[in-house]
This record gives C-alpha cells, sequence and structure tokens, in this order.
C-alpha cells in the first residue's frame, strides 16, 4: 500500500493513475475511449488532406535538409545553404501569409526544380526517416515532398499508436487522455513535415516510460526487470534527447516533474538505475549541442552591441506582453503561421483545462511542488529561452516549442491524478474535440476558400479539389459525431450516478 498526500492508503496501482481491478468497465466506456483515439486520426488526418505541399512552418527547409540527409547521411555543423533537387517553387504566389489567398494558385508538378534552400543542422534521425520517404516517392524528385510528408505522417502515427497500446493495457481512460492533450497545433504538426511534431510523439513516449517505471510497485523491482525498465528509459529518453536541439530542456524538465508528482513504491537502487538511464537522453542530447550548436542567426536591426543585465530585463517584459499570443500559439496558428485559432476557442480551452486542474488538485492534491514545475517550464522558461536570442532576432520564440514540454506535463497529470476526475476528463477532451474539429474546417476553409475575419470568402469551387475537400468535412463530421455520442453517455453516467446517489441518501 501507498500513502497519499491526504493520508490516505491506496494500491500502487491507484497510486500510478493506473485503473483498479474492482472497477468495471462498460460496453460504452470501452468504445468510448476507441471513439476518442479515433478523433484524433480524424483530426491528424484531415490536417494532412486540407493542407497543401509545404505550407508547415519552415517546411520547405526541413524537407530540403532531409534530402540532403539522403545523400549525406549527416547534417552539416552549422546551418547552410544548398542545392536540392525536387523542391516546389511558388513563384509569384501569395499563399504564405495571406489568410484570403486560396490553394488555386499552388505550382503544378512540372515546376519542380532544383533550389538553394536552408540545411538545418538539427539532429538527424527524424530527417532519416523523411528523407527515406521522399526516395520511395513515385516520380522521383516530382513528388518528393509528398512522400516526405508522407513517412514524417507515419512515423508519428506509429508512435501514437505504441502509446495507445502501452497505455490501453493500464490505463482505464487512455483514448480520453490522449484526445484531451492533442491540441490543434500539435495534430498540425504530426501531419506536416516539421520535427515540432515528432518532438511531441517522442517527449510523450518517454513521460509515459519513465512514470511508469518510476512509480511502479517496489515488489516487481527483480534484478532483471530494473535492467529492462532502465534499457527501455534509455532508448525512449535518447529517441526524445535527439528529436530537436530544445528537447534536452524538456526532457530535464519533465524528468524534475515525474519526480515531484510523486516518489512512486520503486526501490532506492531502482530509482537510481531510472536517473542513470534518462542521463542516457541527457548525456546524447549534449554532445548533439556541442558539435552542432544551435545556430542564432543575426536578425535585429536595432542590436545592442554590449546589453547590460538592465537590457535582458528589458527584453524580459517585452517577452511577457506577448505571453497571451505564445498560448495561443500552442492552441495553434496553423499553415505558414497565418491562421490562428479564434480567441474564443482559446479561451474555451484554457478555462476547460483550468477548471479540470482545479478539481483534480481538490480531489486529490496535486503536489504543488509539480504544478510549479509546470508553471516554470509553459512560462518562465520559454522567456528566458527567448530573452537569451532577443539581441539577436526579437521575437523569434514561437508557441508551438512549448508544446514539446506542455503536453507531456499535461499528459503526466491526467496519468497520475485523472482517475480521480474520469467524467471532467471526459468532458475536457470533449471540449478539445470540439477545438479539432473547428480548426480543421478552418484550415480547410482557409486553403479551398481563403478566409477573412475566420468565414470563407466564398463557398464553391474548393482550390484544394473536390475529393480532398469533401475528405476533410467527412473527417470533421465523424469527430463531431463520435464525440456528440460521448457527450450523451457521459450525460446518461451522470445521471445513473444522481439516481444512485438519492437511492442510497434515501
Amino acid at each position: 500500500m501507498v500513502t497519499t498526500a491526504m493520508g490516505a492508503d491506496v494500491s500502487p496501482e491507484r497510486a500510478a493513475g493506473l485503473p483498479v481491478d474492482n472497477e468495471p468497465r462498460s460496453a460504452r466506456e470501452r468504445l468510448g475511449e476507441w471513439f476518442a483515439a479515433i478523433s484524433i486520426l480524424l483530426a491528424v488526418v484531415g490536417m494532412a488532406i486540407s493542407s497543401p505541399p509545404l505550407v508547415g512552418p519552415d517546411e520547405g527547409a526541413h524537407q530540403a535538409t532531409a534530402s540532403y540527409l539522403t545523400v549525406n547521411v549527416w547534417p552539416p555543423e552549422s546551418e547552410t545553404r544548398e542545392y536540392v533537387s525536387g523542391m516546389l517553387v511558388y513563384g509569384d504566389c501569395a499563399l504564405g501569409f495571406n489568410p484570403t489567398q486560396d490553394a488555386s494558385c499552388v505550382p503544378g508538378r512540372d515546376s519542380v526544380v532544383p533550389v538553394k534552400e536552408r540545411i538545418l543542422n538539427y539532429p538527424p534521425p527524424y530527417y532519416w526517416v523523411v528523407g527515406l520517404g521522399q526516395k520511395f516517392a513515385p516520380g522521383a524528385d516530382s513528388w518528393m515532398d509528398v512522400g516526405g510528408r508522407l513517412a514524417s505522417l507515419l512515423l508519428n502515427l506509429a508512435g501514437l499508436s505504441l502509446l495507445a497500446v502501452l497505455l490501453r493495457r493500464h490505463v482505464r481512460s487512455w483514448g480520453t487522455y490522449l484526445l484531451a492533450i492533442s491540441t490543434p497545433m500539435a495534430a498540425f504538426l504530426w501531419a506536416v513535415v516539421n520535427p515540432n511534431g515528432w518532438e511531441i510523439t517522442a517527449g510523450l513516449i518517454f513521460a509515459y516510460v519513465f512514470a511508469q517505471a518510476w512509480w511502479r510497485d517496489s515488489r516487481d523491482d527483480s534484478g532483471s526487470r530494473v535492467w529492462v525498465w532502465s534499457a527501455l528509459v534509455a532508448l525512449a529518453a535518447v529517441a526524445f534527447a535527439l528529436s530537436r536541439h530544445d528537447a534536452l530542456v524538456w526532457l530535464s524538465l519533465l524528468v524534475v516533474a515525474i519526480i515531484a508528482m510523486g516518489r512512486g513504491a520503486a526501490s532506492r537502487v531502482g530509482r537510481l538505475a531510472l536517473l542513470v538511464a534518462a542521463g542516457v537522453g541527457v548525456i546524447a542530447g549534449l554532445l548533439w549541442q556541442i558539435t552542432h550548436a544551435a545556430q542564432h542567426t543575426d536578425n535585429n536591426p536595432d542590436r545592442v552591441a554590449e546589453p547590460q543585465w538592465i537590457d535582458y530585463l528589458h527584453w524580459l517584459g517585452q517577452i511577457d506582453e506577448v505571453l497571451p499570443d505564445r498560448l495561443r500559439q500552442m492552441v495553434g496558428v496553423l499553415g505558414w503561421l497565418d491562421t490562428p485559432a479564434p480567441q474564443w476557442l482559446v479561451l474555451l480551452l484554457l478555462l476547460s483545462w483550468g477548471a479540470v486542474l482545479g478539481f483534480l488538485f481538490a480531489r486529490t492534491r496535486i503536489p504543488v511542488a509539480a504544478l510549479g514545475v509546470g508553471f516554470f517550464g509553459i512560462v518562465l522558461v520559454p522567456g528566458l529561452l527567448e530573452v537569451l536570442r532577443w539581441n539577436d532576432w526579437p521575437y523569434w520564440y514561437q508557441g508551438r516549442i512549448t508544446l514539446s514540454f506542455a503536453i507531456p506535463f499535461l499528459f503526466l497529470l491526467l496519468l497520475r491524478f485523472g482517475d480521480r476526475g474520469r467524467r471532467a476528463v471526459i468532458a475536457l477532451s470533449s471540449v478539445n474535440a470540439l477545438a479539432l474539429a473547428a480548426m480543421l474546417w478552418l484550415n480547410l476553409s482557409r486553403y479551398s476558400f481563403g478566409i477573412a475575419d475566420y468565414l470563407p470568402e466564398r463557398w464553391s469551387d474548393p482550390a484544394v479539389g473536390g475529393v480532398a475537400f469533401w475528405s476533410g468535412v467527412l473527417c470533421i463530421v465523424l469527430i463531431l459525431g463520435l464525440n456528440a455520442m460521448r457527450v450523451i453517455w457521459l450525460a446518461d453516467e451522470r445521471r445513473m450516478w444522481l439516481r444512485q446517489q438519492r437511492e442510497l441518501e434515501a
């Protein structure tokens, strides 16, 4: 047995957020979890269908880097520019940063030519997968970007599927938890070529593996099991650390968050072995930073030659002013960062998360230290990272970068404490399903018709093509339909619970 902060003795399974054997699961509940997981799949596929080539953040550079690695295997030590075959040239198509322009001007495949593009010095594993997809694309270089995007999509879906399989074995609300944390921006990054998407996926897998190992029952601490858990943690840590340069920061914060959420019941030797295993990922990330340091591009016309401490305080004050915009970017600013989520949607999600976290804090006494780590990682660390580069490039930071910590951290909170507020978390996941459907429609409308003030410029002749448009609409309808069923079942369950309470009181 484990003693909680409330003084109650609970089983190790309950302490780790795992389902308790005497909690039966109805057919509706099991089906509802599948509906939640399918909703994520529909959102990701819908984003992929509705997004024209190279419209992800810096997708051209990421595709070019993957193509470069298919020849050179290893990225350059610092960012450079090289000619890459098979790149679409948009030319006079003013699609980027112009939401009123639909995708009708996107060039055809006959415009594919060698282009001098940025080659990034990011860790290579993700780009090896994307490059493999480029090479297997039909039509040689003409369809390179499609093959790369498909490879990235399959990589992320494979990672999420692995996480779902692991969750389903131990966690009652596995689909609900995944849906609750899958913001529209995450779904978009999973659908296009961008290492941020894989970084989020790898971060979720690492968070789950390390948390399950840290919180497990010490009775499972035989010598062989300790080594198996340590190997799994080390593998997940290395995969996470080598997803992007900044993953090293988020990995370290997630380890601290897991420790702060509860010591768990693992033995002292087992915990030490797990920390050493996580340290393998930290070492891998540090080695990459040493050999391929993150580049500081100078893009500031008002650069201060010798900044003093007062300059850094001034920059930090400016960063605080744009914090609401950073939160909005975590919900969703799609395309070439030109299709932001409506403010009402951002506010709805923030209020929903605040209500659920407040409810769980009251019911389970979430450690204040754990919430402090979350605030530090979501609010303070991004500000500190941005201020370090402010003199080179003001306003360079984007909220999507923080998702690699924010999504795994919120996932950990649900994994550890969500079982005590299951119906509240289901309601939260339904709100997020609404957000996914709304942003999928916004993305589809933006490239089909062009949008102004979130409304389509017209309602006919979709520029993405009839098949892509109606496939995207079908994804939206299915998301709304599946989650309407979940809401109805949740309301029925609530009514049954209230009836049982009245009968007990009578």
